[in-house]
């Protein structure tokens, strides 16, 4: 399972719920919500494959040189939100095609997913999950230092809000650097295709002082001989993930 820590101080949990076929073989994902424990929201949606593609996009704008002109600290860089390919609901994920070097300073909001039981194929579900990034400019005075591709005074930064709605309008919000989102879709992901994941700080603990540790997380537990991953699922990088490794 994967663990935000809120804004409100409140610990939110997203279990992934595996679908399967006929013959039992995983192929998708749900994913159900708990606050401090206690039951949240249900999201219908299926959303492993986008999940998953979103993670692999935020790896690869991690490494990108062409972001660290305007995003010199890995934790700012992030793929700027697209319809997604083929997605004809016009939903959007991480697109890893839109160049980083375009991915400059743009003020608001842009959408990475809206997930929610809005289909008659989805299963039933009262709650929604929903990812955007943000860009957001400091003022730090005429004498703040000087930083690599932002103007003098001001301290730039990007995010990924996560906000989740209960069934009883209740709304909850966690704020991500690009390596606690990869380590947050990482550990549900992992947990949904069989695997065990090790127990992890939440995602948004940290101020917005520290930074993440550079020791290596801990590796892919063994599968059980006959086992099938989903092919949606691809592992993000262990290097982006060390921020929750332990």
């Amino acid at each position: 399972m994967g663990k935000l820590r809120c804004v409100d101080g409140s610990v939110l949990t997203v279990m992934p719920v595996t679908c399967r076929d006929r013959s039992g073989t995983p192929y998708e994902v749900t994913l159900d919500l708990r606050r401090g424990g206690e039951p949240f929201a249900s999201v219908g949606e299926r959303c492993g494959f986008r999940l998953a593609r979103l993670a692999a996009s935020v790896t690869a704008a991690r490494a990108d040189p062409a972001q660290a002109t305007t995003w010199p600290d890995p934790d700012d860089r992030f793929p700027e939100p697209g319809p997604a390919d083929g997605n004809a609901d016009g939903n959007t994920c991480g697109d890893t095609g839109r160049g980083a070097g375009g991915a400059g300073f743009r003020p608001g909001e842009r959408e990475y997913f809206t997930l929610r039981s809005r289909d008659r194929s989805d299963l039933p579900g009262t709650g929604e999950l929903r990812c955007v990034l943000r860009d957001s400019a400091q003022w730090l005075g005429e004498r703040g230092p000087a930083v690599l591709g932002q103007a003098r005074g001001w301290r730039l930064s990007r995010r990924a809000v996560i906000e989740a709605w209960g069934a009883d309008g209740i709304g909850l919000r966690a704020v991500l650097t690009s390596a606690e989102l990869v380590t947050f879709l990482d550990t549900v992901l992992k947990e949904s295709a069989g695997g065990q994941a090790s127990a992890r700080e939440p995602a948004g603990a940290r101020t917005a002082g520290d930074r993440p540790g550079s020791g290596a997380g801990p590796g892919p537990k063994e599968e059980r001989a006959g086992s099938r991953r989903p092919a949606w699922w691809q592992p993000a990088a262990r290097g982006a993930c060390s921020a929750a490794g332990g």
